[in-house]
């Protein structure tokens, strides 16, 4: 562990990163007596997020010290409209929108005006109950997870001591199996975007060649696009960080056909919209939807390529792990919700010790 500053240290937490921890000693007076305090906080994100943070809690640690109330109490509304700006503009999180939606259907079903450290866990039992009427398992452990988010980043910030949510559970949503396309289905596909809807075949061949997400490959940028190398650099927001890829030889065609058509540029977005900017996912999502609908597959969305191709993978190597390096996980466990096939892997985990054991 080194220091950074005064009273902000940092270690390693793998893959390069670092983990940071704001740790000071309080002198405070109670009852005419000095005593100290061993204050330690672990902050997440870069090193310019908890430096802002080490010096916002030194202020409020400060405060505290001359017998003030480091914060004062705060409604939900008040602090929700704050927290709406902290993941968009400040943690830039992707898929923030999503988490804003969840958070704010419990700031109206717990009242605006109520004050945050006034919220119990019978609130948050009430606000999922009523969450089970509309919607599926999976949308309501999202819910949840997106309100305890919420507190934690009130814990952080001085307003909080405990979070609501601790102690809740959810239904355990129960996985299925993922229905893929065979390569019949996945030819028609192809041949009529290539035809019909020429915009989006680059993108769906980007899909299935890399296991990419779709944001990824939707901001994915010319100079980070060698055709020399024969590579791509994916910029991956959800774990920040990038994740280098050999381009297959079909992608590289379709790609070098859309970089020689918009003129050999070094950089700028490989998929523009009509703004200049990169297209839009929800609209590229609805767009795809029309054209599974066409061919008779409404069952197909664009994170089917990214189940896909991890199956593919793990199928030919017999090695889930490649399947995790391709899909960038953390987590083998994670890897392993995106596979179809789990009847087939089965029977060959079966047959291999029937063959063992014949043997012997």
């Amino acid at each position: 562990m080194e220091r950074v500053q005064e009273n902000l240290w940092r270690c390693r937490a793998g893959n390069g990163k670092y983990r940071y921890l704001y740790r000071r000693q309080l002198r405070v007076n109670k009852n005419g007596e000095r005593k100290y305090r061993d204050i330690r906080k672990t902050l997440v994100g870069s090193l310019q997020g908890a430096l802002a943070e080490a010096k916002r809690l030194d202020g409020q640690l400060d405060a505290y010290g001359r017998g003030e109330e480091p914060q004062g109490p705060v409604s939900l509304g008040v602090f929700h409209d704050w927290y709406v700006g902290h993941l968009r503009d400040e943690r830039r999180l992707l898929g923030w929108y999503t988490i804003i939606g969840h958070t704010r259907a419990f700031a109206g079903h717990a009242g605006l005006e109520t004050r945050l450290d006034r919220i119990t866990r019978a609130d948050i039992e009430d606000f999922l109950s009523a969450r089970r009427r509309c919607a599926g398992p999976w949308t309501v452990d999202g819910y949840l997870r997106s309100v305890r988010r919420l507190f934690n980043v009130a814990i952080q910030r001085g307003y909080l001591e405990r979070n609501p949510t601790a102690g809740v559970r959810t239904e355990k949503p129960r996985r299925t199996e993922p229905r893929l396309p065979g390569m019949e289905e996945l030819g028609r596909l192809l041949d009529y975007l290539k035809t019909r809807r020429p915009r989006m075949y680059p993108i769906v061949a980007a899909l299935i060649y890399t296991g990419a997400r779709l944001g990824e490959v939707l901001t994915l940028d010319w100079s980070r696009v060698d055709f020399t190398s024969s590579r791509l650099t994916l910029v991956r927001r959800k774990v920040n960080d990038e994740l280098q890829l050999i381009m297959a030889k079909p992608l590289g065609e379709v790609l070098y056909a859309l970089w020689m058509d918009a003129g050999m540029p070094k950089e700028g977005w490989v998929f523009l919209g009509k703004t200049g900017g990169p297209l839009n996912r929800h609209c590229t999502y609805l767009s795809f939807k029309k054209a599974a609908r066409v061919l008779g597959m409404p069952w197909m969305t664009l994170k089917t390529f990214r189940k896909l191709a991890a199956t593919w993978v793990a199928q030919s190597t017999h090695d889930v792990r490649a399947a995790q390096m391709l899909l960038g996980h953390t987590s083998l466990r994670t890897t392993e919700g995106y596979l179809g096939a789990g009847a087939e892997a089965r029977e060959l985990a079966v047959r291999a010790i029937e063959k063992r054991m014949s043997g012997s």
